[in-house]
């Protein structure tokens, strides 16, 4: 279940970052004049992470977390952000919502109901497929 990290460091009085965890994935939301204005859902903690983008300007981005551990013999690079044009959005919004219980119900819903105006739910496909993102 989804927890808040209350002690992050907030950049401006206009615009409040916030921090939610657990074990399979982290939220992170910016606020603009408390409206969200974008989230990042990292999801996959533990295994192949991914993260999906969403701002109110631009829409949907999908990314993959190369964690930069595939260097035998060498150091750990630090992770980057690859992109990723495929994303389980059914399941994902099902994993989220599971996960939200916690949050405020108005922010939960308007972070399910974000992934669930993404092109691949539209589509109307099965949970099996791989959707392509915006």
């Amino acid at each position: 279940m989804l927890r808040e990290i209350t002690a992050i460091r907030q950049n401006s009085s206009e615009q409040q970052r916030h921090w939610f965890t657990d074990a399979e994935m982290d939220l992170f939301i910016l606020f603009c004049d408390q409206i969200p204005a974008e989230f990042q859902l990292s999801y996959g903690k533990g295994g192949i992470e991914r993260s999906i983008s969403w701002k109110r300007d631009t829409g949907f981005s999908h990314h993959c977390v190369d964690d930069g551990e595939n260097r035998p013999g060498r150091y750990k690079m630090a992770p980057i952000m690859l992109d990723q044009t495929e994303v389980g959005i059914r399941q994902l919004a099902r994993d989220f919502l599971a996960a939200s219980e916690a949050l405020d119900t108005a922010l939960a819903y308007f972070i399910y109901a974000r992934l669930l105006e993404h092109s691949g739910f539209r589509q109307g496909r099965s949970d099996q497929d791989n959707l392509s993102t915006n």
